[in-house]
């Protein structure tokens, strides 16, 4: 089938156009599932449990093709059906990762469980509460940078300036302190 192996009209080698099928796409994203959840593990984000459960479910061949077919057909989204899947294989707990802020509070506001985010993210969000304290280790410095030839150049000059004037005006929603806000850090869906 051409759709499952996109390769196989310009790469002759049969081992080349493994690489390429549907199923080994699938297991690569599992792979990459796994190995980021062993590096969450290692830095303390999540248990060690957590991440071993992860790893052990991180297996194509546990997973029910067809429910994740009907996922894509759902969502239009290739990694989600594969966490969702990997939901019926009875994780005591999903835990979701991603690489992007964006993907992290998208998921949460869908339900998917609790989200780890930056405060001016799930503040901004009307879809998402705070339900935790904040986690001072994770508190850091905000800079601004630019080049040394660039940084007396009008329009770099002009960015920066306007940049400084947003944050200061805005620091409370970056640190976590605007008004009315509960001191959480952790969201969940709104409602």
């Amino acid at each position: 089938m051409v759709e499952d192996q996109p390769t196989s009209m310009r790469v002759r080698d049969a081992g080349i156009r493994t690489l390429f099928t549907r199923d080994a796409r699938w297991q690569a994203w599992l792979d990459v599932e796994a190995a980021l959840a062993r590096a969450e593990a290692e830095i303390g984000m999540i248990p060690e449990a957590a991440a071993e459960e992860i790893v052990s479910k991180a297996k194509l061949e546990l997973l029910d093709p067809e429910r994740i077919i009907e996922g894509l057909r759902v969502t239009g989204h290739g990694l989600v059906p594969l966490i969702w899947a990997k939901t019926s294989l009875g994780e005591a707990r999903t835990v979701f990762t991603s690489a992007t802020t964006r993907s992290v509070q998208n998921a949460a506001a869908a339900g998917m469980g609790l989200a780890l985010l930056p405060c001016y993210v799930g503040d901004s969000d009307a879809r998402l509460v705070r339900v935790s304290d904040p986690l001072q280790p994770l508190k850091i410095e905000f800079w601004i940078l630019t080049h040394p030839d660039l940084k007396h150049t009008v329009r770099v000059r002009a960015m920066m300036e306007f940049l400084y004037a947003r944050l200061k005006a805005e620091r409370d929603l970056f640190e976590g302190d605007r008004p009315g806000m509960p001191a959480r850090l952790l969201y969940r869906p709104a409602g």
